[in-house]
This record gives C-alpha cells, sequence and structure tokens, in this order.
C-alpha cells in the first residue's frame, strides 16, 4: 500500500500495529539530508541523512587508558544514520554512552593503508538475519598508494586512521576527524570545508564551516557567502586591506590549484588565458594598471597596439609598458646661430658657418640617463584581488 498506518502511533488505543519503520520515516522527514537516497545504492559517505549530534559526540582520538597502540578511543555522543538499502528505510538514532575503544588492525609490513571508523546499522527488514548496532573499524588494503575501503550500508563515517607501513602505535596525527553535524529541516549544517555537501544538493541549503568561520549558502550553482550576491565571481576590485579575505584571492600571477572543481562558477566563464590545465593561473599586476581590451565588444579601437606599446591590446592577459621613457636620440634641424644654445658645449658646425639659413640633421642632443626618464602618471598603490567564488 502506499501509505501506511502511521497515524496510529500518535492514537491512544487506535487498534493499529505500530513499528519502527515509521518512526524511522518519521526522524528521515524530519532530518535536513543533502542527498538523494536511492534503493540498492552503495553507501557512501553523505549518501543520506546523518551526522552527529553534538561538536563532541563520538569524535575518534588516540587510545588514552594504557597507552597509544593499534587502538583508538570514540568519545560518548548521539548520531542519526541514514538507512541506504531502501528509499523509504528512514534514519536511525544512535546512542553510545561511554568511551569505546577500537583495536585497529596490525599494520602491513610494507605498505600503508587507509582504514574508516564509523557507526554501523544492520537491519534484517532489508537484508541478513543480524539486527544491531556498533561502531566498527573498515580496515583497508595496503597498497603503495592506498585507497579508503568500501563502506557497509547503513554507516556514518567518523573518522579516517591513516596506518604507515610497520606502524605500531596509533596517534592523533593519523586521526582525520569525518564527522558532520546533523541538523534538523530548515536548520543549518555544520561541517568543514572539506567535509561541506557535494551531491543531491539544493537551492537555499545553508551550512556553517568550522575552521573558516563562514556561512554559506548554495545557490543552485555553488556555494555562495550571506552580502556576496552582488560580487559574481571573476570580479576585480582594488582594495586597502592588507590580505584577501575568504573567496577572494591577490593577482600576482600565481597558480590556484584545482579551481575547476573548487571554484566551478568561475571556471566556466574564466578566459582560457588564464586556464592552465584545471588550474586557474592570476594575472601578474604587481606594479601594473589595468586597460580595458582593445577589441572589448566586438570592433577594435586600436588604442593599445603591439607597434606602439609593445602591448597586444587584444589579447586578454596581454602585459607590458614601461614606468621610464627608455634612452634615445633626438634629431633636430637647427640654424647655426641657435646652435651653442641648443647644443651648449658642441663645437661649432662647419656646415653652418656663414649660413644663418641652413640646417644640421644629422646630429643632436641626446638622453643618456641609463635608465630612462620617468613618464608615470599620478597613482596610488593598493592590492588589486579576484573573486573565486
Amino acid at each position: 500500500m502506499a501509505i501506511g498506518d502511521s497515524v496510529g502511533q500518535w492514537l491512544e488505543n487506535a487498534g493499529a500495529v505500530n513499528n519502527a519503520r515509521d518512526y524511522r520515516r518519521l526522524l528521515d522527514q524530519m532530518m535536513m539530508g543533502w542527498d538523494v537516497r536511492t534503493a540498492g545504492g552503495s553507501a557512501t559517505e553523505g549518501t543520506a541523512n546523518g551526522g552527529v549530534t553534538r561538536s563532541g559526540a563520538m569524535a575518534v582520538s588516540q587510545r588514552a587508558s594504557g597507552g597509544a597502540g593499534m587502538a583508538v578511543d570514540v568519545a560518548a555522543g548521539g548520531c542519526i544514520v541514514g538507512g541506504t538499502e531502501s528509499a523509504t528505510q528512514g534514519d536511525y538514532f544512535v546512542y553510545n554512552d561511554a568511551v569505546v575503544t577500537l583495536t585497529i588492525s596490525a599494520a602491513d609490513p610494507t605498505n600503508p593503508r587507509i582504514d574508516i571508523v564509523g557507526v554501523r546499522v544492520r537491519d534484517s527488514e532489508y537484508s541478513g538475519a543480524i539486527d544491531d548496532t556498533a561502531l566498527v573499524v573498515v580496515t583497508g588494503t595496503a597498497a603503495a598508494v592506498p585507497a579508503e575501503p568500501t563502506l557497509p550500508e547503513n554507516f556514518l563515517t567518523l573518522a579516517r586512521v591513516d596506518v604507515p607501513a610497520a606502524d605500531t602505535s596509533i596517534t592523533n596525527g593519523q586521526i582525520t576527524d569525518r564527522r558532520r553535524r546533523v541538523a534538523a529541516l530548515g536548520g543549518i549544517t555544520v561541517c568543514t570545508s572539506s567535509t561541506r555537501p557535494t551531491v543531491g544538493l539544493w537551492e537555499g541549503l545553508f551550512i556553517y564551516e568550522t575552521d573558516t568561520d563562514r556561512v554559506l549558502f548554495y545557490n543552485g550553482s555553488g556555494w555562495s557567502r550571506i552580502g556576496d550576491q552582488g560580487t559574481p565571481p571573476g570580479m576585480v576590485v582594488a582594495s586597502v586591506l592588507t590580505s584577501a579575505p575568504t573567496d577572494w584571492a591577490l593577482i600576482y600571477g600565481q597558480t590556484i590549484t584545482s579551481a575547476q572543481t573548487s571554484y566551478a562558477t568561475l571556471w566556466n566563464d574564466l578566459d582560457t588565458a588564464f586556464k592552465s590545465g584545471s588550474s586557474f593561473v592570476t594575472p601578474d599586476a604587481r606594479g601594473r594598471t589595468i586597460v580595458g581590451k582593445d577589441n572589448m565588444g566586438g570592433s577594435t579601437a586600436s588604442r593599445v597596439t603591439n607597434a606602439t606599446s609593445g602591448i597586444t591590446g587584444t589579447t586578454m592577459g596581454a602585459a607590458g609598458g614601461n614606468q621610464a621613457i627608455a634612452t634615445h636620440t633626438h634629431t633636430f634641424n637647427m640654424y647655426a646661430g641657435f646652435q651653442n644654445a641648443i647644443a651648449p658645449g658642441r663645437s661649432p658646425d662647419t656646415n653652418l658657418s656663414g649660413n644663418p639659413s641652413g640646417t644640421d640633421t644629422s646630429n643632436g642632443p641626446n638622453i643618456t640617463n641609463a635608465s630612462g626618464h620617468g613618464n608615470m602618471q599620478p597613482s596610488v598603490v593598493l592590492n588589486l584581488m579576484v573573486k573565486l567564488q
């Protein structure tokens, strides 16, 4: 049937048979999940509602009692584990009331591996014959370049543990926190910049990143900060700030790696002159002014040309110019009577002697300053930065 008799669990003596499935579905509808759950889909991190309920809940750390060794501790606390074996499975509430120590398998003598610590729910209504909940370590496969192991169904990741070859003790430096905070529908999900939602997103989803102290919302195509809606990615602005704020970058010719995935909205419209593989190579604006592209809008204005300025004004990212006038020679047409005034210290030119109307076009005063002469417009120095997202 399409509609279950879930109303019975709210009515006294309704005569209905109430079961856990209805409660799981209720919990699922109240929680804010960011991914599409599909029946039979593989259980990967972030594929269903789920997360810990408090900031310190179920945190994973090196074993405290009896020395570190090949073990980790999981703190007390509650969490929500999303069911991944059915589209209508719902969510499970799991509570751990004390610190639990989990054993990490012996390290491989030659290669490193990656293990995952998490919460696993097994429900015989969907598979197998076992009904239980447990904190478990999913052991990875040792390899020269190890990969994370495949996770079981109905699983919430808590931490990643890197196990080097021949390791004998797990320390906090080998443990990466992978927990995310669960939130009620309409709330703000607490995460980090590396664990933010990535699939099944919807416009209006809010998150708070603890490592960047940012509140972001999903705008339908990417993440934006509140107040940044009027500044699209790719805009370059002058600033009196000493450094670039979050989601901005100073432009000094540096390469911003993985921009294609990290800043997808920017990348989609970024001129190819600034792309290198999947990286964004920023223009080098140090000590330079910005001029409009000479054929901006379609027609060429010929105001910035390579022949005159050394800059190809029709090419995005083209650069050149100099703050000084280069060393050069001027040729004059001058009357002999004025020669000494124009070129003091020069011997009289016999070609012009007694010929007031004669001219000398072969020589003239030189600008001989090795560094040229200043020719810079009145300016003020500020930082220039580009909006990334």
